[in-house]
């Protein structure tokens, strides 16, 4: 099944189910109140396109280009999320929201994410750099290779999060917790032995 995008500029409470959007230039189209259920994203280009209250549940994202693209109130929901570089979008009213979903190669350097829900979510090999991650809901996702650096992390919590590694000299984490013993983590760059 394939609706194409391209015959309306303006999209709204539409829903897009099991579409194969791979490859396919989106650009310059506005999303709103629409939802996607289980459709590809693969490759596709999204330059300069607008997705506000919008949902993406069960989609595929693959190399999908993000450049000058606005995301405002959307959540990503039991999606794969592949080599996406969201440092790339619009950041005025930038926001959203990733329940259960597989992040990998992702970039969110130097975005406002204050509030952000991570909610369960693996997010490996990601990358966090210069980034407002104040009150942001890491709890139970699995950071594997996720780097955190210059970014405050006030109350943000990280509550049964595994596989991080994140250093407190580099990062602001002012009242943000913490689980034992993921915890302990803080110690590797230490290059100390605990028994």
């Amino acid at each position: 099944m394939h609706t194409d995008i391209h015959t309306e500029v303006l999209w709204e409470n539409h829903v897009f189910a099991s579409d194969d959007f791979s490859s396919v230039k989106i650009g310059e189209r506005i999303f709103e109140d629409c939802t996607f259920a289980e459709c590809n994203f693969s490759m596709a280009n999204f330059r300069q396109t607008s997705f506000v209250h919008c949902n993406f549940s069960q989609c595929k994202f693959a190399n999908t280009l993000l450049n000058d693209c606005k995301l405002s109130d959307v959540v990503f929901r039991d999606c794969s999320v592949v080599g996406m570089d969201f440092s790339k979008c619009k950041k005025l009213l930038f926001s959203m929201s990733f329940d259960r979903c597989h992040v990998q190669v992702g970039n969110f350097s130097s975005l406002n994410l204050s509030g952000t829900s991570f909610g369960k979510s693996r997010l490996i090999d990601c990358d966090f750099y210069d980034t407002d991650l104040r009150k942001v809901d890491f709890s139970h996702c699995d950071l594997a290779g996720t780097q955190f650096e210059n970014c405050n992390l006030h109350e943000a919590d990280f509550r049964h999060a595994e596989s991080y590694q994140i250093d407190p000299a580099k990062n602001k984490l002012k009242n943000a917790r913490f689980s034992i013993p993921e915890v302990l983590s803080f110690l590797a760059p230490l290059h100390i032995i605990i028994d």
